[in-house]
């Protein structure tokens, strides 16, 4: 089954798990996040990827160059653990890269969520790093604001973004996925503002395999 047949049944079953008027306000605020064309201002293919400190699982400033150590990679930015289209794409990538028998595959979520030592992630094939405060998201223009009423909405389900984050700003990067090249230039994009859309992981790793023989 491919990932996005996976989150059109999570589409599918959040339909029928959420009121109406909550789903057509999900769907409204995507439209709102489409209208201030983060398409067009986000980093592209060709675009070149500046160096970030981030934090790793055990709460160690990192860079992103010496995570890479100067390797082609994939980047793959997630809204937080709450987020069940994030985590059925993770685990999508996290099987299928088991499933490729490669040795070593470069890949790192990025998320705004702090660290969190109570969440085992030793035997994932990825990296997970915390942006902090969006800065890394910021820098590629995926950062934005959910509305007041959609921070509501997610208070009333739990989601707590700033206490998640450890971030006084209620932010959110929109999911994307990047391929870049050992010099740090993109040569894969996917950006899109509507959450239950991502990349098709199968897609990406071709993409990727194809830098290593460069």
């Amino acid at each position: 089954m491919y990932l996005s047949e996976k989150l059109n049944n999570e589409i599918s079953r959040q339909s029928k798990k959420y009121p109406f008027f909550i789903t057509k306000y999900f769907k409204n605020e995507i439209a709102r996040i489409y209208d201030e064309k983060f398409i067009e201002r986000a980093f592209k293919v060709g675009d070149k990827i500046s160096d970030s400190k981030f934090l790793n699982k055990n709460n160690e400033v990192v860079t992103l160059s010496d995570q890479r150590k100067g390797r082609p990679a994939i980047l793959s930015f997630y809204r937080g653990s709450w987020c069940a289209f994030c985590n059925l794409e993770l685990r999508y990538y996290h099987h299928l890269i088991e499933e490729s028998e490669m040795d070593s595959i470069n890949m790192f979520a990025i998320t705004p969520e702090a660290p969190d030592s109570s969440i085992n992630t030793d035997d994932l094939h990825f990296s997970i790093l915390s942006d902090v405060k969006n800065q890394f998201a910021k820098k590629l223009n995926l950062v934005y604001t959910p509305s007041w009423l959609l921070q509501l909405i997610y208070r009333l389900g739990g989601i707590n973004l700033k206490k998640t984050q450890e971030n006084n700003e209620a932010e959110l990067p929109i999911p994307a996925t990047y391929v870049i090249d050992k010099e740090g230039v993109i040569t894969f994009a996917f950006v899109d503002p509507d959450y239950t859309k991502r990349a098709e992981p199968s897609l990406v790793l071709d993409e990727y395999k194809k830098l290593l023989y460069i």
